[in-house]
């Protein structure tokens, strides 16, 4: 499992527990998080390069369900989503929150490609299921996004709350 950078590749060298699936069309090696709020990996990428636009793409399967289970969250609220589709935040707006839910009609146990892009020129963000485009959410003007923060995978804190049960595979975030 890679994340790609521009100037930075990041490569998870202590993982949890992952599989092989297929996805239909593709073969894919997953990182699995138990239910659990001690499964997770967090750290601290440079965000300097997404500050001012970025994509983030990922393969996800549900394998159990729970309280607002996170796949993926950088900065807590900074962008943050659930495998159910109920929330999609970036910037901690809202706007978003249950609107979205019905769109993401995948099924436990099958995988999904959940996509969101966002900048600053555009001040959209969207939000992309199986490669539909499922939402949008205007950005206040002249906001960035924040650096310095934790990207978790896995929950969207680095101490538990929101965990996720599931497989993640193919996590990438680009400028």
């Amino acid at each position: 499992m890679f994340m790609f950078l521009p100037t930075l590749l990041i490569a998870f060298l202590v993982l949890p527990e992952s599989s092989t699936a297929e996805t239909g069309t593709q073969s894919l090696t997953a990182l699995k998080f138990n239910y659990d709020p001690n499964s997770y990996i967090a750290f601290s990428p440079d965000m300097r390069p997404m500050a001012d636009k970025f994509s983030v793409c990922l393969w996800i399967r549900k394998l159990q369900s729970g309280h607002i289970p996170c796949p993926f969250a950088y900065n807590t609220y900074e962008i943050f989503m659930t495998d159910s589709g109920y929330y999609n935040r970036v910037f901690g707006s809202s706007s978003l929150d249950g609107r979205l839910t019905s769109k993401f009609t995948t099924p436990q146990g099958s995988w999904y490609f959940y996509c969101a892009t966002w900048s600053i020129a555009s001040r959209t963000f969207r939000v992309y299921h199986n490669g539909e485009l499922v939402g949008t959410d205007t950005t206040p003007s002249g906001r960035g996004l924040q650096t310095g923060g934790t990207l978790v995978l896995g929950n969207y804190l680095a101490r538990g709350g929101h965990q996720f049960g599931g497989e993640i595979s193919n996590f990438n975030i680009f400028s």
